[in-house]
């Protein structure tokens, strides 16, 4: 899906209590923090961090049809590295460049209108490359580091950024964000990376990172008192509409919806989605049964608690206990690392 596309689904969304907290400030981060800072928005599996992420640039920079003409304020990019076990920093920088115009497919007679320096250009052109698939990494970050600038490049959106605790041997996973912290300084840019609990994992590797990240706290729905109630009951309705399903049927079961989801949005569209499928073919309308049996396992709820607790417990400075800090260790050392799957043949 297109940004542009994206951009369009997210214009709807339900703005939440804890969703517009978070909304505000990564836009706080984004208007005054120095080029160079590195922001981290961590929230639990389903809390809105890539709805979050597609959000932001639209609201601090406007949406693209009003840009400045050859101007590019913020990139959106993800973390993903489909075809390894590990995260790789060329994928990434070749994602960004991507979307600051590939200057690798441009003729050479435009790479200086396209305000890259005569440097860089006679060094695009000398390598004789068609696409960025074959170009360097270090090549990739000057050109990023020179048309940044130029593009007025002010806010690198990195999504499911988790993938970068995955390292390989002999590299700390902070290694990669200080990668991106100097390739944004150079760039005149912030970095604002969005991720799950394992974002929690780049803590405590170097004083030098944790001094200068900034975290923010994509929570979830808590139902602890009235107003957090009447909230989670108002999601249940908007989500309700969005898959034709009663409204009064989930509001009147709203502690079961809040057991089964813990309050997590995408929990929440997930049950409904499930009992949309369910009753696929069925005359009738979506009914409570439909949904109760889409209900999670014991196992997938405990899972869910879990990381919530733990990215509530690390952002409220609130000890863990035993169970959440045997969890954090097996994250950080586990006991089997990623290897690509063979799938030959079975003699």
């Amino acid at each position: 899906m297109s940004q542009q596309a994206k951009e369009k689904a997210v214009s709807s969304i339900y703005l939440h209590a804890p969703l517009k907290r978070a909304l505000n400030q990564c836009k706080g981060f984004a208007e005054l923090a120095e080029p160079g800072s590195i922001g981290t928005c961590i929230g639990p599996s389903g809390a809105g961090k890539s709805v979050l992420a597609t959000m932001l640039g639209p609201e601090v920079y406007g949406k693209r049809d009003s840009w400045q003409s050859g101007t590019t304020p913020y990139v959106v990019v993800t973390a993903d590295n489909p075809d390894r076990g590990y995260f790789s920093p060329k994928e990434l920088t070749r994602s960004i460049l991507s979307e600051l115009d590939d200057p690798f497919r441009t003729p050479p007679w435009q790479l200086e209108a396209k305000g890259l320096e005569r440097r860089l250009a006679e060094a695009v052109q000398i390598a004789g490359v068609s696409s960025l698939r074959n170009c360097t990494e270090p090549m990739m970050r000057a050109v990023i580091e020179s048309i940044g600038p130029q593009k007025r490049l002010s806010l690198i959106i990195v999504d499911e950024a988790n993938m970068l605790a995955l390292s390989t041997r002999n590299r700390v996973p902070t290694d990669y964000v200080e990668g991106l912290r100097i390739l944004g300084k150079k760039a005149g840019c912030k970095v604002l990376l969005f991720g799950t609990v394992d974002l929690l994992l780049l803590g405590g590797y170097s004083a030098q990172f944790n001094r200068s990240e900034i975290r923010i706290h994509l929570n979830r729905m808590c139902c602890d008192d009235k107003a957090g109630r009447e909230e989670f009951a108002s999601f249940l309705v908007k989500m309700s509409e969005k898959w034709n399903v009663d409204p009064s049927v989930v509001v009147k079961n709203v502690a079961d919806m809040y057991d089964w989801t813990y309050g997590v949005p995408g929990e929440v569209e997930k049950r409904l989605r499930l009992a949309a499928i369910r009753s696929v073919g069925s005359s009738k309308a979506i009914t409570w049964d439909d949904i109760r049996s889409s209900r999670p396992s014991r196992e997938e709820m405990d899972r869910i608690r879990m990381e919530a607790d733990i990215v509530q417990s690390v952002m409220d400075d609130v000890p863990l206990t035993v169970q959440q800090a045997k969890a954090i260790r097996r994250k950080r050392h586990p006991s089997m690392g990623p290897k690509r799957v063979n799938a030959g043949a079975v003699a």
